[in-house]
């Protein structure tokens, strides 16, 4: 008695392609080249008063909302969210850019929380008569309305 196996590779071949598709894409989070303050601001891009913050200058303090207030948070949480992720493209339930897109997701309202909730230093007090509020990292709310996140092909 003779016995034929045919193996089904068509489950293994549709998760190797999500996975080689993978590797060619990345998630970034942050302040991109078109989000621009009006001329109120001198036309700025958001990026670079972002910059200025988390740095600090000659005239502002530091203000590391993106690696101590965003990248302390997201740092903890980035194992589980990842293994979910990769759980969820080998069960075939999903793809890296659908589980990038809800990691993108996560990360904007992470960085945009850390925006609203960073308080040290606080304003001058000339800062508070000028704005009529204290809080450092929010002025006109451009900055936190230009968080995003995007999900592109690898340079």
């Amino acid at each position: 008695m003779a016995f034929t196996l045919k193996v089904d590779t068509s489950v293994w071949d549709k998760i190797k392609r999500n996975i080689l598709v993978g590797n060619n894409l990345e998630v970034s989070t942050g302040f991109f080249e078109d989000a621009i303050y009006g001329e109120e601001n001198n036309n700025a891009q958001v990026a670079q008063i972002a910059r200025d913050n988390e740095e600090g200058t000659v005239k502002n303090p530091t203000r590391p909302f993106m690696r101590v207030g965003f990248g302390g948070k997201v740092a903890k949480q980035l194992p589980d969210l990842f293994k979910a992720n990769m759980k969820s493209i080998a069960e075939g339930k999903s793809t890296f850019i659908q589980e990038y897109t809800k990691l993108g997701s996560i990360l904007t309202a992470e960085m945009k929380q850390s925006i609203i909730e960073w308080s040290t230093p606080p304003n001058s007090p000339r800062t508070i008569a000028d704005k009529g509020f204290n809080d450092p990292l929010i002025k006109t709310g451009k900055m936190l309305e230009s968080v995003e996140s995007k999900v592109e092909a690898k340079p």
